[in-house]
């Protein structure tokens, strides 16, 4: 066996031992070191490592120090158990107030809502009430457009029925003029000869050298 002095209390120790007891101290004071050190739960590899070993353990300090290191790292986790708890404390007193005032908030915003839900469903009667008078008026201007409907037809095709008429009339009308005109002597014939017969019963004078 190795025999050197404690770095801690400097005591001579054993740096080898295969003691069961002392075993389970080392692993309980790794487990809690790992976890301290590192917030979460130690390597599980490593654990198995230590378990694992054939041969003795190694130790770079004596028992005595192994436990009062192992009783600091209780305390250490003692007091972040405690520093969390508070943490939680508060935390859920923080969460509970905050619940409450939204509850209560939500609960003088629910009679708002019920009036407005309340105006709504009123204005929307009004307008139900309002749809069904105009379209009770528009079933009653249908019921009257249909008649002045049948009679507008009637008119635009009396209308039509004259205007054809009287356009016929006016064509029968110009067709005879033009045909009794054709009869007749030509424009300027009756003066021309009226001119001659004054000619010769004056003839124009004659002038010689």
């Amino acid at each position: 066996m190795d025999v050197t002095n404690c770095p801690e209390c400097s005591q001579k120790f054993n740096t080898t031992s295969d003691t069961p007891h002392e075993i389970e101290n080392v692993l309980h004071i790794l487990r809690n070191s790992i976890t301290a050190s590192n917030n979460g739960p130690p390597s599980e590899a490593l654990l198995r490592f230590v378990k694992q070993q054939a041969g003795p353990l190694e130790f770079e300090m004596c028992i005595d120090c192994c436990h009062t290191l192992q009783k600091a790292v209780d305390v250490h986790m003692d007091l972040a158990d405690t520093e969390l708890q508070e943490y939680e404390s508060v935390l859920s007193s923080k969460v509970d107030a905050e619940i409450l005032a939204e509850t209560a908030r939500m609960k003088k915003m629910i009679p708002i809502h019920n009036a407005e839900i309340a105006k709504l469903e009123y204005e929307l009667k009004q307008l139900t009430c309002e749809e069904t008078v105009l379209l009770d008026k528009n079933k009653k201007l249908a019921a009257a457009y249909e008649p002045v409907e049948m009679e507008n037809i009637a008119l635009m095709r009396e209308y039509n029925r004259c205007k054809r008429e009287i356009t016929g009339s006016y064509v029968s009308k110009a067709r005879s003029t033009s045909s009794i005109g054709h009869h007749r002597s030509p424009v300027g014939t009756t003066s021309a000869k009226r001119q001659a017969s004054y000619n010769e019963a004056d003839p124009s004078p004659t002038f010689c050298e």
